[in-house]
């Protein structure tokens, strides 16, 4: 629709609603032409001559056809390069009637709103879609997130609300943050850490774990729920860290079911803490740096940033001299600086009763 078939007037009053600022002098005194005159024009001067829409014979026509074109075009039946071609029509009449700046502010600006109304409109740009399960009505959209400080912002406010959503909610609400914020390229460390422990981006510490369950054994009045929390202690003492891995959303249903059965929410905070908090409380890229880093020696791991910055004599000591000059940084013999990946490489390669002699001394200078 353009200027010529807004019969009701209806989105010229949306445009100087939205954008009056934008409005020039000369358009708020300019008279359009009746249906009689304008059936009366030339083809040529309608910038889409073909549907004879968007008149441009005039700077005051063309700055109307500039407006409601940014506002109309893509309900319009225009395929890309007939978009493209009609609006070059209205730049070059804007051009010739030296009102490109007026055309360019008032063109940026309704598309600006046309895209963010479209943006709130979809639903996938919300964490939270609250619908009435009898109606399936969508009763309110929380959570908006158009782009990476939408993200940020519903970040934080998650951070600061989630102990009011039971987990259902609180999950899918975090993975929507997570999967926004991979939208836009944001970076993981971008989003609170609650973001990612909600979301399940994490692995447990079993001792943590153990300490949780532990501790809430000791605040249920129930007798009988003391004891199978106790029992539900020594499973998992007994599952490997792949098998509690595998189930930690169902451990995370059962805890958080629990906690609230006993009332033991209000102590989150103060002597225990969230189930997603200990479940997933070791962040998933913190975890596969300390993997990359660690290094095997005998019965222990070590990390390998850690005996890259010992001294060099360490390894003299136990390993000979022959063994120290094969890590030490190229063209730096005299520094005596540690190569860690030299030092990797050769501690992989080590014989196995010499891992265990370095480990042992290892030991001895720190015990």
């Amino acid at each position: 629709m353009d200027v010529l078939h807004d019969n009701s007037l209806r989105t010229w009053v949306q445009l100087g609603d939205a954008h009056e600022s934008l409005i020039p002098q000369y358009v708020m005194q300019y008279n359009l032409p009746d249906k009689e005159a304008a059936s009366k024009m030339e083809d040529g001067l309608f910038a889409d001559d073909a549907r004879r829409l968007f008149p441009v014979d005039s700077k005051e026509a063309t700055w109307l056809s500039a407006a409601y074109f940014a506002k109309n075009a893509e309900k319009l039946p225009y395929d890309a390069p007939e978009r493209m071609y009609v609006e070059e029509i209205i730049k070059d009449a804007a051009a010739a009637y030296d009102i490109e700046e007026d055309v360019t502010a008032i063109m940026n600006a309704v598309q600006t709103s046309e895209l963010e109304k479209s943006a709130e409109d979809d639903d996938s740009n919300y964490g939270w879609i609250m619908i009435d399960e009898k109606t399936g009505e969508v009763l309110a959209r929380k959570y908006p997130m158009f782009d990476g400080r939408g993200v940020k912002l519903a970040s934080t406010y998650f951070d600061e609300n989630r102990n009011h959503y039971p987990l259902g909610i609180r999950r899918a609400i975090a993975r929507r943050i997570m999967s926004k914020a991979a939208d836009y390229g944001m970076d993981t460390d971008e989003l609170s850490p609650s973001v990612l422990k909600e979301a399940g981006f994490g692995i447990p510490r079993k001792d943590v774990l153990m300490q949780e369950i532990l501790e809430r054994a000791h605040l249920t009045k129930d007798a009988q729920a003391a004891i199978l929390l106790a029992n539900v202690n020594e499973l998992i003492a007994g599952l490997s860290d792949r098998e509690i891995g595998g189930n930690l959303d169902k451990i995370a249903e059962v805890i958080d079911a629990f906690d609230h059965g006993a009332d033991l929410t209000r102590y989150y905070g103060t002597r225990i803490l969230m189930p997603s908090d200990f479940l997933f409380d070791v962040n998933l890229k913190t975890a596969q740096a300390a993997v990359e880093d660690a290094v095997e020696l005998d019965k222990y791991l070590f990390s390998l940033d850690k005996l890259a910055e010992l001294p060099l004599r360490v390894y003299e000591d136990v390993l000979g001299d022959d063994f120290a000059q094969a890590i030490i940084k190229t063209g730096e013999e005299n520094a005596q600086v540690i190569d860690k990946a030299k030092l990797a490489d050769n501690l992989f390669s080590l014989p196995r009763p010499d891992k265990a002699a370095l480990e042992e001394h290892l030991a001895e200078l720190f015990a």
